[in-house]
């Protein structure tokens, strides 16, 4: 059905509605969207402080609104049964995001947002307003932060105490004071916590993160990731589930997949084509594809490589596009994204990159050797 709506485009455009302006936030893995009348602003508060991207909307279907910006077409679901899809333009339609949560209004200026089943609090600095869509098209109950540990933030209003938590891996519920005892009212769905608080919350932390303060210079998305398996001697299953490495040009890393957030911390950079030695110890099971990637019979087999040692004899990333100086293909993208000795998280790699744009900034940049002049 997704393959139809470029055939709809200019019908929806013809017929879309253009009257009253409809609010909403729409929420997935790792980020959300907030609905403005036909404008459409989207949040990766992991990735990024402040709107990630911004589209139009440019039609409507029963169970979908389409959108777009000047790289990608998406395709929101109206109800959180249904995938997220993308393409980029006049590309084919592909599933990128798992729906989470619906709301059918979101007119707060905060961007720090709790959710759970029914509603959710938007954190505004101290100021905290809680929302139930299905029970009030408006603020439900306003609050103020009085206190704030490691653990939970805590609100009040003129009638209840609420403790709130930072992130999932604390706990799983929100606390309403009462009877002079917290008792758990909601179970906690996501967190969205933007890093320009100095605190990124997620879905969960884990792994050796030591900082989350950290801003980054590129994001690399990815709509699927494989994990290797020692035992096998090979990748498992492909995980259709959004994942991403974000890099920082002070030397600082953050790997994002599933409800996992590790960051580390690399000390030099290579392009690909200069390497000496260029393929991973986890390519060897690729077969034909992994003597490709070692540029002999392909030599367009561009990327970079991060190391963890200033030596540049530990790699840790490698990102390979098959095609580097032909971003705007639309043949198979191959691009893929390997990565090796990282504590807390397993060998994988990540599949066909979702921005080839990014990748091929950041081998630029590497190429050019001022990867580090960033003061």
């Amino acid at each position: 059905m997704k393959r139809n709506v470029f055939l709809l485009f200019f019908v929806l455009l013809a017929f879309a509605s253009s009257g009253m302006a409809q609010t909403g936030l729409f929420t997935y893995n790792g980020g959300y969207f907030i609905k403005n009348g036909e404008t459409w602003y989207e949040y990766r508060p992991g990735d990024k402080a402040g709107v990630w991207a911004e589209y139009t909307q440019y039609g409507e279907e029963e169970n979908f609104y389409n959108i777009e910006n000047d790289l990608n077409v998406v395709s929101i679901p109206k109800n959180s049964s249904s995938k997220f899809y993308v393409a980029s333009k006049g590309g084919e339609w592909k599933p990128i995001y798992t729906a989470r949560n619906f709301y059918n209004i979101f007119t707060d200026d905060g961007r720090d947002i709790y959710c759970y089943n029914g509603g959710y609090f938007v954190r505004n600095g101290n100021k905290w307003k809680e929302y139930r869509p299905k029970d009030k098209q408006s603020v439900w109950s306003s609050y103020t932060q009085y206190r704030a540990d490691d653990d939970f933030f805590y609100i009040e209003s003129s009638a209840n105490k609420v403790a709130i938590p930072r992130t999932k891996d604390i706990s799983s519920n929100i606390y309403l004071y009462k009877n002079d005892e917290w008792k758990a009212i909601y179970t906690v769905s996501d967190i969205y916590e933007s890093k320009s608080n100095g605190y990124y919350a997620g879905s969960g932390n884990s792994g050796n993160s030591s900082s989350h303060q950290q801003n980054y210079d590129f994001t690399l998305t990815f709509p699927s990731y494989e994990i290797w398996d020692d035992k096998e001697e090979s990748y498992g299953n492909t995980i259709n589930s959004s994942c991403s490495v974000s890099i920082s040009r002070k030397g600082y890393g953050l790997i994002s997949y599933g409800s996992k957030k590790v960051e580390f911390k690399f000390n030099s950079c290579i392009e690909y084509e200069k390497r000496n030695d260029v393929t991973s110890s986890r390519t060897s099971d690729l077969g034909l594809l992994g003597v490709l990637f070692l540029g002999a019979l392909t030599p367009n087999y561009q990327g970079f490589t991060l190391y963890e040692n200033i030596n540049a004899d530990k790699e840790i990333v490698t990102y390979v596009d098959p095609d580097l100086d032909n971003l705007d293909s639309t043949e198979e993208n191959e691009t893929i994204l390997y990565i090796e000795g990282i504590p807390g998280i397993p060998d994988m790699r990540f599949l066909k990159c979702s921005n080839r744009r990014t990748g091929k900034k950041i081998h630029d940049t590497i190429e050019n050797q001022n990867f580090f002049d960033n003061d």
